[in-house]
């Protein structure tokens, strides 16, 4: 009868939400037990005149990336505070922040969100239930451990 192997001693190497930790502005926020996040581009086709159909599909921009939040309400630690969502009196002067995602076992950097800004939560209150908390960011850039997020070094900048 053949031995079942043993584990080769090796570390796991699919991420797992226990292995991950989030930073919000560089703080980490121990609040959150979900994050997802998406990232779209925007793509047209090209139709040419003498053909009913489209000869190239080509890029023609990046969304902003949305990122979701959730987690458990903890007193003394709510939306303003883990999620920094500015408060009516400092929209004016708010600034960017900056999301990270972080592999804890290897310390990798798995997500990183550029120029964020937090733009709605919602909060529930439910019988024999931890209260939770659910937070909506806007970020202009993504970056994962194989790509920093930026473009190209000769595009064009608001300034």
């Amino acid at each position: 009868m053949a031995t079942q192997p043993q584990g080769s001693g090796s570390k796991a190497v699919v991420m797992t939400g226990a292995r991950a930790k989030v930073a919000i502005g560089g703080n980490f926020v121990g609040v959150f037990s979900m994050i997802s996040y998406g990232l779209n581009y925007g793509a047209d086709p090209i139709f040419i005149l003498g053909s009913y159909g489209p000869k190239e599909i080509v890029y023609t921009s990046q969304e902003v990336v949305s990122i979701q939040a959730s987690g458990w309400r903890v007193i003394d630690n709510g939306p303003h505070m883990a999620a920094q969502m500015p408060t009516l009196d400092k929209l004016l002067n708010h600034q960017d922040i900056e999301i990270t995602v972080f592999d804890r076992l290897t310390n990798k950097t798995i997500a990183k969100f550029h120029n964020c800004r937090p733009i709605s939560y919602n909060t529930s209150l439910n019988n024999k239930q931890a209260a939770e908390i659910s937070v909506n960011f806007l970020g202009l850039k993504l970056g994962d451990e194989s790509f920093d997020g930026t473009e190209t070094p000769n595009a064009s900048t608001l300034t």
